[in-house]
């Protein structure tokens, strides 16, 4: 291919992001590019990815690939300056980073942009020149001897970090289950020893191997690119066909990448369409010969030994190869998500919502951990409570006998609806997301993305995840829309009742638990008894056994996931959503907009009488579309501040908070956000904060204040003090963690005590704490909404005729008398 070749494709866009218009294009030399114009932005960044990363490390030197992407940005033949880059976006009020993962680095920045600033030294844009030095790394770095030593420094700190990170010591876990020959398997972030010390005992030359992988990795045709930003789409298809098109291949003589001819003379396959690019599987397919987990790496255990207060237990499973070739990209794609979702939930009817009520765990995610792109693995993760690390047998026979019993025949037309309600959730919420003002991580993430199966994702690039729309064959909407649409996903529940029933299996499953060996009482699924040994590179002592599962009766019963209150109704018409998406995406190739530069409507006083207050903000902003935020703060005008009401309010919020885990998790699905908190000034009272989807923020914020209502008008019978004490466990628990907080944190907590007077100290609160009585917190409880006064605001995508009633009527309903403050 010599020249630019021009894709027609054109990516769904929520509301928010009616005013981008996109691009995507092939450089002559094989960069694949995403252009994003927005001209009410005042940032602009890019992204390059390339599809190497810590999977191409050498045998002989772990972390070269990390070590690489901290010197390929240091200096170039164009630009040999050190660090020029950096400074330029420093100076210009930027950021910059790089990361590297299995297959995968990825190096981003962001400017301000201001067309009246150009850079003091080159008089052009700033973000040009930035652009032109950035692009300059990846054709001739100069891979500095001096700074290598710096470099290696830098990842050895880095290493250094992670050997503290519960994370990293479980993710390392993973690598030493599984098949050595396996590039997975290897330690990959590198240190000090494996980056200078191994290659000087082996006499190996560090830049030369950095010069030789570099020649060897960054290729064009492994490379995407994204640019963001004001300028036109034609504006930024030069910035990228100039500072990009001449990234040569390395390992080849010729000075450009050459033509892009077909797969018989060797060559890159000239694509047509976006959804023919798969770059990630075709770098990376040929380059496995085993699979990271197969018969062998199966049904074991690695038991890492750490003193840490909450252990995690996880437990992955490979989906088998023979599902994977039965489903389509897409279809894959939406069956991990739909099981991060089910087995992910915490309504009252989960297998989550049982572990919970028993004690076992404070928390739970579900989620699809990078292992290769060859290799698709589904993860239960676990936050154990210290009934639940004496339980682990029973977690496990909860968890398959929750499998065997619901993921059955006949829940398949219970399965068929919730399928179809999860499809139209997710397809609501990328319709009403918020754009990104993250401009250089948006750039990143979507730089990534191209690296992916474009067919999993057709016209879904920017939600990073492929939903059923219109384009998939058989697809007619929600289940309710139609007989055929009844029929489509019925057949779509019995394909995943197969995903389920094959992939969650105890054949098919590797385990890692965190935690000290005495944690984890009679626990007969783990051999204890096998020696420990200590990792070289993360030094943790660890073991590893196979598992031995029982399968153990229970009385519990269990049932797939309710559906979720709290959808609104264009959930079920999903063929309405898409065409709405469809026109968005064909208006923002063809629209212009400009900066909002008019002045914001100020709130509104609605109501107010002697006990309470209620202003709305009306916004009409596209970015507040379908949202609103309800604030209420209620202060009790009788009762003084003091240490021991601090400490209660802390005990009543978490109380009400747990109690509404189960009611509120579908509301969360939703990207509903809701927290009640003691108030932040000091005073002796509450504050209560509600954000989401407008249509149903009165819903959820009712919710909340009716348990709040039930707990205080009888707080004995609410909270017993088997519950009172549980409150009190995660009040020390959580200020505990306090000790772990980043320091500019603390700070700023330390500047909000000094600023604000009843702002209490911590070991004021914990001496209160040791002291009240369960009768005192109920009599303080009784009494706190006798005299209060209530300040509520509610902004966003609101009508104050429609809201005010309803809110006016809540808010009054808080306190017994309403007392001028």
């Amino acid at each position: 291919m010599s020249q630019l070749k021009l894709f027609n494709d054109q990516p769904y866009v929520p509301i928010s992001m009616e005013s981008r218009s996109h691009k995507i294009l092939q450089l002559p030399n094989g960069i694949l590019v995403l252009l994003i114009s927005d001209p009410t932005e005042d940032l602009a960044a890019c992204s390059l990815s390339v599809s190497t990363g810590h999977h191409a490390d050498p045998d002989d030197l772990p972390g070269l690939a990390h070590l690489c992407e901290h010197m390929v940005c240091v200096s170039s033949k164009e630009y040999p300056e050190i660090g020029l880059y950096k400074k330029k976006v420093y100076k210009a009020g930027g950021k910059l980073n790089a990361v590297t993962v299995a297959e995968k680095t990825t190096y981003f920045f962001e400017v301000p942009v201001n067309n009246d600033v150009a850079d003091a030294e080159t008089n052009e844009p700033v973000f040009n020149f930035a652009l032109k030095v950035f692009a300059s790394y990846f054709k001739n770095p100069l891979f500095n001897q001096g700074y290598i030593k710096r470099e290696t420094v830098a990842v050895d700190n880095e290493h250094t970090k992670n050997c503290s990170a519960l994370n990293r010591l479980s993710y390392h876990g993973l690598r030493l289950l599984s098949n050595p020959q396996h590039p997975f398997h290897r330690f990959c972030t590198g240190n000090f020893y494996t980056l200078n010390d191994l290659p000087n005992a082996k006499k190996l030359n560090v830049r030369e191997e950095l010069v030789k992988f570099f020649n060897a990795e960054y290729t064009p045709d492994k490379m995407t690119l994204v640019i963001r930003g004001p300028q036109s789409l034609n504006y930024l298809q030069k910035l990228a066909v100039a500072s990009f098109s001449d990234i040569s291949n390395h390992s080849s003589n010729s000075k450009l990448f050459g033509s892009l001819k077909s797969k018989k003379s060797g060559h890159t396959e000239i694509k047509n369409s976006l959804s023919e690019f798969n770059i990630g599987s075709d770098v990376w397919k040929p380059k496995y010969k085993v699979e990271p987990y197969g018969p062998t790496e199966l049904g074991r255990a690695i038991h890492i030994e750490n003193d840490t207060k909450t252990p995690v237990l996880r437990l992955l499973f490979p989906i088998p190869t023979a599902i994977v070739s039965k489903l389509s990209p897409k279809e894959l794609s939406l069956y991990i998500s739909s099981w991060c979702s089910i087995f992910g939930d915490e309504s009252d009817t989960s297998i989550n919502s049982t572990l919970f009520k028993l004690g076992y765990i404070g928390g739970v995610i579900t989620s699809t951990p990078i292992i290769s792109s060859q290799t698709h693995m589904l993860e239960f993760q676990l936050q154990l409570a210290p009934e639940g690390a004496r339980n682990l047998d029973s977690i496990f026979g909860l968890f398959f006998e929750y499998v065997s019993s619901v993921f059955v025949e006949q829940s398949a037309k219970h399965l068929s609806k919730l399928l179809s309600q999860l499809n139209g959730i997710s397809l609501y919420n990328f319709l009403h997301a918020d754009a990104s003002d993250m401009a250089s991580e948006e750039a990143k993430s979507l730089s990534c993305m191209l690296l992916e199966n474009q067919a999993a994702l057709s016209k879904w690039l920017l939600s990073g995840v492929g939903y059923f729309d219109l384009n998939e064959q058989g697809f007619y909407g929600a289940y309710s829309e139609s007989g055929q649409a009844k029929e489509w996903w019925l057949k779509q529940s019995y394909k995943f009742l197969e995903f389920v029933q094959t992939t969650i299996h105890p054949n098919n499953i590797v385990i890692c638990l965190i935690g000290a060996q005495k944690q984890f009482k009679n626990c007969q699924c783990f051999d204890f008894s096998i020696p420990s040994e200590e990792d070289q590179y993360f030094g943790f002592q660890y073991s590893i056994s196979q598992l031995s599962i029982l399968k153990s009766s229970t009385s519990e019963k269990f049932s797939l996931i309710r559906p979720n209150q709290f959808c609104p109704p264009e959930i079920n018409k999903q063929t309405t959503i898409l065409n709405q998406l469809d026109q968005l995406s064909k208006s923002a190739s063809l629209g212009y907009s400009v900066q909002n530069s008019s002045a914001s409507i100020p709130p509104q006083l609605a109501y107010f009488d002697d006990g309470c207050q209620l202003w709305i903000k009306t916004e009409t902003d596209k970015n507040f579309d379908e949202r609103a935020f309800l604030t209420l703060e209620i202060i009790n005008t009788e009762l003084k501040p003091t240490p021991f009401s601090s400490v209660s309010l802390e005990l009543l919020c978490d109380t009400v908070k747990a109690n509404l885990r189960e009611l509120l998790y579908p509301s969360l699905v939703l990207n509903y956000l809701y927290d009640i908190i003691p108030s932040i000034k000091g005073e002796t009272g509450i504050t209560i904060h509600v954000s989401g989807p407008s249509s149903n923020i009165y819903g959820v914020s009712q919710c909340i204040i009716n348990e709040l209502h039930k707990i205080i008008s009888d707080f004995k019978k609410q909270v017993d003090k088997a519950s009172y004490r549980s409150a009190r466990v995660r009040f020390k628990l959580r200020f505990e963690s306090l000790k772990d907080t980043p320091s500019f944190f603390l700070a700023s907590l330390g500047l909000l005590a000094v600023m604000e007077q009843s702002t209490f100290d911590l070991d004021s609160r914990f001496e209160a704490l040791e002291d009240m009585e369960y009768e005192e917190v109920v009599s303080f409880s009784e009494k706190l909404f006798d005299t209060c006064y209530v300040s509520c605001l509610l902004h966003g995508s609101v009508d104050s005729s429609t809201y005010q009633n309803d809110v006016l009527t809540m808010v009054k309903s808080l306190v017994k008398n309403r007392l001028t403050r």
